[in-house]
């Protein structure tokens, strides 16, 4: 772990902070079990450091990449990286997780061809959740359900 990383969760204050942890699904330059071992060296310094309660948002960025091979980032996760689903699925643990991207991106990641808010919105919803117990938008639980038209009323 980087220097500056180790810092933040050595001294700081484990009241009103959270992490966030970013998977990079087509990384050029870590393999799979490079970033299974940074992850898991993660969890382990949160873990030394009293840190197993500290709200943590796993997100698997680049996710246009990779959305079509898989539902979603549980799917992605449990197919892709067992141990770390099975992390993430421990209750004692104040961890969530989602899918990330920016939008559409060129070839070369130098320009955004389209960008889509939706992932950055959650994102910032999280963040704000967990600092204030309020949600910024509408939960996906507390959607009105679509009612369906009487085809026999007139």
């Amino acid at each position: 772990m980087p220097d500056v990383i180790k810092a933040y969760i050595e001294s700081l204050p484990k009241e009103n902070i959270c992490y966030t942890y970013i998977l990079d699904p087509k990384s050029d330059r870590h393999s799979k079990a490079e970033q299974l071992k940074v992850f898991n060296g993660f969890i382990d310094l949160l873990d030394r450091n009293d840190h197993t309660s500290t709200p943590l948002l796993f997100l698997i960025s680049k996710w246009d990449l990779v959305s079509k091979e898989y539902r979603d980032a549980e799917e992605y996760l449990k197919k892709e990286y067992p141990p770390i689903w099975g992390t993430l699925s421990e209750t004692a643990r104040k961890i969530s997780f989602a899918e990330f991207t920016i939008g559409e991106v060129n070839s070369d990641n130098t320009l955004i061809k389209k960008y889509s808010p939706k992932y950055a919105e959650k994102v910032f919803n999280w963040f704000y959740k967990n600092q204030t117990g309020d949600s910024l938008i509408a939960e996906l639980n507390s959607k009105k359900k679509k009612r369906f038209k009487n085809p026999f009323k007139k």
